[in-house]
């Protein structure tokens, strides 16, 4: 569920307008709409902490696509292409970040100046278009357990622990506080977690992505 950030050339080549510092579950931009400014057709890179990305129905419940570390880039299809996108998507501060805003203009001239960031840009798209429909497949036919491993493996990256509560979990993953609890449980006999208060430990990494992959089989 994590999208491979930028290569690192790029920060140090295209401008970025604005940066804002947000506190964890900050809403970023719903839709295309950029909260702090309201633009619509901006690109924005994640300059320090974690963001997320997810599909939010009415009922407020969440699907979370991907989580971007520092150095992700997201909206840059609105910015190129000047228009929104018609879906419910929301990017969400996961911990306090910093993001910086690339307008489109920029965006455009940096893409015409170095024609191998278009070759990026498209890896980047296919990349997270890849990461949405895992996350739809787990949505439709994947596993509990795998579920909860995903989430667990993209929040535990270079961390050895996760501080979240097991209703946090059941909303991320769109299961039970009862569901989570029991999946929880079935990890931590295996070794890949160990279970501590608001906070889950990750004892195996390779086992706990091991759940993950197997979910994501079992969904194809």
């Amino acid at each position: 569920m994590l999208h491979c950030p930028l290569p690192t050339r790029w920060l140090s080549r295209v401008r970025i307008s604005d940066r804002w510092r947000y506190p964890a579950e900050c809403v970023i931009i719903e839709g295309t709409r950029c909260h702090t400014d309201g633009d619509q057709s901006a690109a924005f890179v994640v300059l320090e902490g974690m963001v997320r990305l997810s599909l939010v129905v009415e009922s407020g419940q969440e699907q979370v696509l991907a989580y971007l570390p520092s150095g992700s880039l997201f909206g840059e299809q609105s910015a190129l292409s000047r228009r929104g996108l018609d879906a419910q998507l929301v990017a969400v501060a996961d911990e306090d970040c910093v993001v910086g805003k690339i307008t489109a203009d920029d965006l455009m001239d940096f893409v015409l100046d170095h024609p191998d960031a278009l070759i990026d840009l498209m890896g980047i798209t296919g990349r997270k278009t890849s990461l949405f429909l895992q996350a739809l497949a787990r949505s439709s036919f994947g596993t509990a357990g795998a579920r909860v491993a995903v989430i667990l493996s993209a929040l535990g990256v270079n961390r050895d622990q996760v501080t979240i509560s097991h209703e946090r979990l059941a909303q991320l993953s769109g299961l039970t506080r009862v569901t989570v609890a029991k999946q929880l449980h079935r990890l931590e006999a295996t070794g890949a977690i160990a279970l501590g208060r608001s906070r889950i430990v990750i004892s195996d990494t390779a086992l706990l992505q091991t759940w993950a992959r197997n979910t994501e089989q079992s969904a194809k």
